[in-house]
């Protein structure tokens, strides 16, 4: 890891929507940030392994700018044994909490997009126009967004956006559950019976207004609350991409060593008609 301060300027771009990059310290994205600041200011949300606590580094650091704000924190601690029963044991979940709960405090306008820190894509209008055909939705990309019938309301965490709102009211409660652990969670909140996708999705709808009755016990098939709340883009026409299967060391994307991205291999969805 490089050592040192970096600082990216771009224009100030007014904009409804704020890029939200998050996850551990990854050089690449710098040279993604142009891309994304076409669409509005950025935040970035990330930890060093080596920063502690009170702030202190010794590895890349990121500087504020006019269009840019950097949300440096600790990395969350590994979960004990007695967290278990909450979190699939290996998942990096509520690190991502954390992460995003942490940039979602420096959002300040009326959309977000989420975008993990290991992952880039050139050309987000498409994105953006799918979601504002009904901004009350959850618009995410295809990577790992799955068919019901294998996987019931498993949404893309990869890559998303939604109303600020609406985000900020799920992660607080996550990030209660998951980070501080100082609530008791709704079974529909626990990993092990659900994937963290599916946990997301949750708590989107709870954030949305929905009951807990009104989604679960699952129906056998699609019901109009999912496709009221959620749509899908296919991450292929998001112009130069890269996308990551990190627990598989494995990466997508149309340029470099990358394999393209199939949705087919992971029973994927590139549209709600195919659910």
């Amino acid at each position: 890891m490089t050592e040192g301060t970096i600082r990216v300027e771009f224009p100030i771009v007014k904009s409804d929507f704020t890029t939200l990059v998050q996850g551990p310290m990854d050089s690449r994205m710098f040279g993604r940030f142009e891309a994304h600041a076409k669409f509005g200011p950025l935040v970035v949300s990330y930890w060093n392994s080596n920063l502690t606590a009170d702030g202190q580094h010794n590895d890349m650091t990121m500087q504020n700018t006019s269009n840019l704000v950097a949300v440096p924190h600790p990395e969350p601690p590994p979960m004990g044994e007695e967290d278990l029963t909450e979190v699939a044991r290996g998942s990096t979940f509520y690190k991502a909490i954390a992460s995003v709960y942490y940039g979602l405090q420096e959002c300040k306008t009326k959309y977000v997009i989420k975008i993990r820190s290991d992952e880039g894509y050139s050309n987000l209008e498409p994105l953006i126009e799918k979601f504002l055909e009904d901004d009350n939705k959850m618009v995410c990309g295809n990577i790992f967004f799955k068919r019901w019938k294998q996987a019931p309301y498993h949404i893309g965490d990869h890559l998303f956006v939604a109303k600020t709102e609406t985000l900020k009211k799920a992660y607080e409660r996550l990030y209660k559950v998951y980070v501080l652990r100082n609530v008791e969670p709704h079974s529909h909140e626990l990993q092990g019976a659900w994937s963290a996708e599916q946990v997301l999705a949750y708590s989107f709808l709870s954030a949305s207004g929905a009951e807990p009755s009104e989604f679960l016990p699952l129906p056998t098939d699609v019901p109009e609350l999912c496709l009221k709340y959620f749509d899908v883009v296919d991450i292929r026409i998001l112009g130069t991409y890269g996308a990551s299967w990190r627990h598989h060391s494995k990466g997508f994307g149309n340029g470099g060593d990358h394999s393209v991205f199939n949705p087919q291999d992971w029973e994927c969805i590139n549209d709600m008609r195919d659910l």
